[in-house]
């Protein structure tokens, strides 16, 4: 069942749009990958959690995000990467 975005959050739907609980269905990564995703940011899914980010974004105030050290990036191309949850 859809989800519904909570009032006032800024965008309207429409056919054709894509919610952030069916994000998963267009995600292509290695199994290790997406159990990892979702472990630890499985919040990212849920259209609350993403209305409030994306108000933050609007407003100027962008999220921190270090960069991966070498060891944790996925290797494009090599559906055997290996990522440790």
């Amino acid at each position: 069942m859809r989800k519904s975005y909570p009032p006032n959050h800024g965008s309207r739907s429409g056919e054709g749009d894509i919610f952030p609980e069916e994000f998963p269905n267009f995600l292509s990564f290695p199994e290790p990958a997406r159990i990892a995703l979702f472990k630890r940011h499985g919040d990212l899914f849920d259209p609350e959690v993403l209305a409030g980010r994306s108000g933050k974004l609007r407003a100027g105030d962008p999220p921190e995000i270090p960069p991966y050290t070498d060891a944790r990036r996925l290797v494009l191309g090599n559906s055997e990467t290996d990522v440790t949850p």
